[in-house]
Parts: C-alpha cells; structure tokens; sequence
C-alpha cells in the first residue's frame, strides 16, 4: 500500500498506517524483549525499554514510554544541554532544545527526508504543546474535565493516532507518498467496502486487532498473567513454550526477514 496508495481506498491506506504502527512496534519491542530475556539467562537485568506507548497521553508521554534508552540519552545528551544554554530565552528556549534534539533523533535514524521528517513533527508536537499548556489547563478546568477519565481517553486516543500519522511519514518513500495515503484517507475512504476487506483478508485483520486489544488491556493483566506462568510448574512451563514455537512457526514467512530497527 506505501509502494502505490492510489491503488487502494481510503479503508485500505488507513489499515495499512494501523498495522505499520503496529508492526514497528511489534519488531522494535519484540527484539528487545528477547535481548532482555537472554540476559537474565545470563543473570543480567536491562531496563525495560518500552512502557506501552500507545497509551501515551501526549507526545511527551510517548517518549517516555517509546525507545527509553533513547529518550534518556537524548534527553541528558543533547536537549538539558542545549536547554540550558537557551534558558535565558525561556520557553523558546525549550522550544529551540527540542526542536534541535529532535531534529537530530530524526537524523540519528537515517538521512531520508522522511527520518527527518518525522524528527521535525515529533518537536514540533512537543513544542506546540509547550505554547498551549496554560490556556489549554484553564479551558480544561473550565469545562470542568481536567483529570477526568474522558479526558484522559481522548488524549490518548488523539495521541495514538498524531503517533500512527508520523509513523506514516517514517514509513514513506517520499512526501507525496504521504499526500496521497491522506488524500484517499480523506476523500476515497468507501467505508462500505469495510466488512469485503475483512472477507478478503481475514488473518491481518484479526492480527492488527487483537495487536491493538492486547496492548490497551490494562497493565494489571500482564501482571496477573506474569503471575500465572511463573507459577507454573515446569511441564506446564515447557507445554507453553511449545505453544509459542508452534505459533510462530505457522507464522513464519519463507524468507528470513530481519527486525526493521536493525537498519539504524
């Protein structure tokens, strides 16, 4: 769908941002998931680099959920650095340090407009959000809505989705790749064809749906169900890991593809 979204409905390019969003979080996540559990094999502990993102509440949430060895680096490395030395400009000097750190993020992943790109709209968010946070709390406040469960909902529903729409650019070939997924998104959507594609393509249907179901489950569940395998006595411990295997083999492609992040 990336390579030629005019190809394709609205309906189609949307699922198609859906599931890359996905996916980059499934590659990125899963690898490092097994690097974390291959060194408590060995009897070392990393940190976790990945806090369910995808519930981020704002852009600045997500970075401190998304890539957190990342976020920290840059974050000591390059933004209080450069925040400091701007402070004298006071909230534009924030709005420079981020849009700098940013910038670099975005270079860091590879030279392509694209990386950039999204580099750029990632401060760009973070800075807009700097500008507006006063007259934004006292709108909250006076709609009686701050702290609310509803409000927390809609931000993390319009935080998912300005984070699938710079994946969209991430993923992109060129900017018009991006114009025109959004032009079919906006003006070809033919949402009736909805219930055919699902007919058409019932496994990657299910997958991005239940990708997306598992990861908004509340955290509490992983825990109870951490709890559940670790109480396991080791044949049922090794009947799940068969499980697991058997799962992944009949997912398995022909060809051996590597995790996306291994290219930055």
């Amino acid at each position: 769908v990336f390579e030629v979204p005019l190809r394709f409905t609205g309906l189609e390019n949307l699922f198609a941002v859906y599931g890359y969003a996905l996916q980059i979080y499934c590659d990125f996540s899963g690898y490092t998931d097994m690097a974390i559990g291959i060194a408590l094999l060995l009897g070392f502990k990393l940190m976790d680099n990945f806090n369910y993102p995808f519930k981020a509440a704002s852009i600045a949430d997500f970075w401190r959920r998304w890539h957190i060895s990342l976020s920290k680096w840059l974050l000591d490395y390059l933004f209080k650095p450069i925040q400091m030395s701007a402070r004298s400009l006071r909230v534009f000097g924030n709005v420079t340090a981020l849009l700098i750190t940013f910038l670099i993020c975005g270079i860091w992943h590879g030279a392509g407009w694209n990386y950039i790109l999204w580099g750029a709209f990632h401060g760009a968010m973070m800075s807009f959000s700097l500008f507006i946070q006063k007259p934004r709390t006292k709108l909250f406040t006076l709609l009686k809505i701050n702290n609310t469960n509803f409000l927390k909902f809609f931000q993390v529903v319009f935080t998912f989705h300005l984070v699938v729409f710079s994946f969209m650019i991430f993923k992109s070939n060129d900017f018009q790749t991006v114009t025109d997924m959004l032009g079919q998104i906006i003006n070809f959507f033919h949402g009736e064809i909805f219930f055919q594609f699902i007919e058409r393509l019932p496994v990657i249907f299910i997958l991005i749906v239940l990708g997306y179901l598992f990861h908004f489950l509340p955290n509490k569940v992983e825990t109870y169900a951490l709890k559940i395998v670790t109480a396991l006595p080791l044949a049922g411990k090794a009947v799940l890991l068969a499980i697991v295997i058997w799962i992944a083999v009949q997912f398995k492609s022909a060809d051996i593809l590597p995790f996306i992040y291994f290219q930055f």
